[in-house]
């Protein structure tokens, strides 16, 4: 009977603590929600994100044609629009969005100055754009992106009417833009020249899956009447808030200074599933991994070019963190030191040594160093152009094609 009472007792025991530590957990669960309730309630604008880091100075000399609340106007438009919507294949496209600056085609590019149709007019010199955000000009005008300098560089350059459409999205990648580059061919939509803008996210989104695989493999595995309990439960742990407060904790722990869409990347990664990274973080080469994924995209890019008869160019675009004077760059005045810099810096020393030693092809403009020994400040952010920038390197791009795209020239005219 003795025991008899001492397995009662530990049992009862152990049940005590069981309980207590669920209300525990409950407890503070109920807290962290009614936290995060407020804080959401009460969440900073980017503007204010950025003036609270940066300050106003800084924020000035990166739009000096601009005051306060025109600036505020525009990154408000920028990065507290909803960035992202579903599209079949490629995962997802910039959301639809019609602002003073920032306009979004509901076709998935964004607006130039004098934007061409859609569907493009075949009697028009018209150019597929493919790039990431810089590309796009997230924290610049749509008259100041580099899409929009091009046309207008390109228009001059060849003396006819030429048409770009700016189909840089946040987070793309080579990969992701080889895919969209097949699904408008596969559409019907057929360029008189493919041009990819690529570096910086090689080296970053692309080591690993893109942007969206977690969030999407969650949603699969959660609608799936076959699911196992124990994944249901897992799947709504992660929905708790005291699961976003460990996520938050950790990535407390990451070094680095982050931009507006690394920010906007974690405010969905803290809300729902971890970053798609986690498939290649086995991965010590990353910058060979990055250099390798990239030359493999080119020459499928350049195959399917072939077949459609698309003339192609690519263009290896600058990064702060390589042959520019971060002097000149307040908004790295943290990162400089970061993962994200050196993997950026590692790989594009990586890829210039490449390049040097290595025939990339007459379709491959090297442009990461165009901003060296230039003593002004380049960036609206810490990854993103100025319209200097994009104005320069535009004005680089268009002469590119026309020295080594002559079939570029000359449109059809015909309906295809």
């Amino acid at each position: 009977m003795t025991k008899d009472r001492k397995t009662i007792g530990w049992y009862a025991a152990l049940c005590t603590a069981l309980v207590n530590v669920v209300l525990i957990l409950a407890l503070l669960n109920a807290l962290l929600f009614v936290f995060y309730r407020g804080r959401e309630e009460k969440k900073e604008r980017t503007i204010d994100t950025i003036i609270r880091r940066y300050g106003t100075n800084a924020l000035h000399a990166a739009y000096p044609d601009l005051d306060h609340r025109q600036i505020e106007d525009l990154l408000e438009e920028t990065w507290d629009r909803q960035l992202f919507e579903y599209e079949p294949f490629v995962q997802f496209r910039e959301r639809a969005f019609a602002g003073r600056y920032v306009n979004v085609d509901p076709q998935g590019y964004r607006r130039t100055e004098n934007q061409g149709a859609w569907p493009p007019e075949p009697s028009k010199a018209n150019v597929f754009l493919f790039g990431g955000s810089i590309v796009f000009g997230y924290g610049v005008r749509d008259e100041e992106t580099l899409a929009s300098h091009l046309q207008g560089a390109l228009s001059r350059a060849l003396g006819m009417d030429v048409r770009v459409y700016n189909f840089g999205r946040g987070f793309y990648y080579s990969t992701l833009e080889r895919l969209l580059l097949e699904k408008l061919l596969m559409e019907g939509h057929r360029p008189h020249l493919a041009l990819f803008v690529d570096g910086p996210n090689d080296f970053s989104e692309g080591v690993g899956d893109p942007f969206l695989t977690a969030q999407l493999r969650q949603l699969v595995a959660t609608a799936s009447p076959q699911a196992p309990a124990g994944r249901f439960l897992a799947e709504w742990f992660n929905r708790q808030p005291l699961a976003r407060w460990i996520r938050e904790w950790k990535a407390a722990k990451e070094e680095g200074e982050s931009t507006p869409l690394d920010e906007r990347r974690r405010s969905w990664d803290l809300a729902g599933a971890r970053p798609s990274k986690e498939k290649h973080r086995d991965i010590k080469d990353r910058s060979g991994f990055a250099i390798r994924q990239y030359l493999n995209n080119k020459k499928m890019i350049e195959a399917v070019c072939a077949v459609y008869d698309v003339p192609v160019l690519f263009v290896w675009a600058p990064t702060p963190y390589y042959k520019y004077d971060l002097l000149y760059h307040p908004f790295a005045r943290k990162s400089r030191d970061s993962k994200r810099a050196r993997h950026t810096a590692d790989g594009y020393a990586r890829m210039a040594e490449w390049v040097r030693t290595r025939s990339m092809g007459t379709n491959f403009l090297w442009c990461a160093d165009i901003q060296e020994g230039v003593q002004e400040q380049l960036y609206v952010d810490n990854a993103h152009y100025a319209p200097r920038l994009n104005r320069t390197l535009a004005q680089i791009v268009a002469s590119g094609i026309v020295e080594r795209v002559p079939s570029a020239r000359l449109p059809d005219g015909e309906e295809e």
